[in-house]
């Protein structure tokens, strides 16, 4: 009696088994092909973005505003932004953007005066961190002097 009942559940049990394989191999198939299919179309670093997704694996950092990131980012050394900007092109642009350098700027000096304000939207906050007081000097100099001749050209 006992082997009649197992033959039975053996006949109804080891097709569901080989149903259930067949399936989850069509389904393995299933899911390459439409990684190729996307890798293909999109590229690899979108098939690894999609992948790293699906997995729960989330930048936190790509996903702040530019405003946030400029503001956090103001606060690093000058290594470390340099090394940031390398990281991606939208670190890049960042760590260069006029916004952050202005920032920086203006927390580093005691007194930002209009002439030198104007100066920086002329020359970039960037390239006016990095010059030279000295340089910066005979620039504002030029730059009244330029300013005063075009005066006394227009009179």
């Amino acid at each position: 009696m006992k082997y009649p009942l197992i033959f039975f559940f053996s006949s109804i049990f080891f097709p569901l088994c080989k149903d259930r394989d067949e399936r989850r191999q069509r389904r393995k198939k299933e899911i390459w092909w439409r990684y190729i299919q996307i890798a293909l179309i999109f590229g690899a670093r979108i098939l690894d973005y999609v992948f790293n997704l699906c997995e729960g694996k989330f930048d936190f950092l790509e996903r702040l505003s530019d405003n946030l990131l400029l503001s956090i980012i103001s606060y690093l050394d000058l290594e470390d932004i340099a090394r940031l900007s390398q990281t991606s092109r939208r670190f890049a642009k960042l760590c260069t953007c006029d916004k952050l350098w202005e920032k920086i700027v203006l927390s580093a000096c005691d007194t930002v005066t209009p002439d030198m304000r104007a100066l920086a939207e002329d020359m970039g906050w960037r390239q006016m961190f990095f010059t030279n007081k000295l340089q910066l000097q005979r620039r504002l100099r030029k730059r009244r002097q330029g300013q005063g001749s075009h005066r006394n050209s227009q009179l």
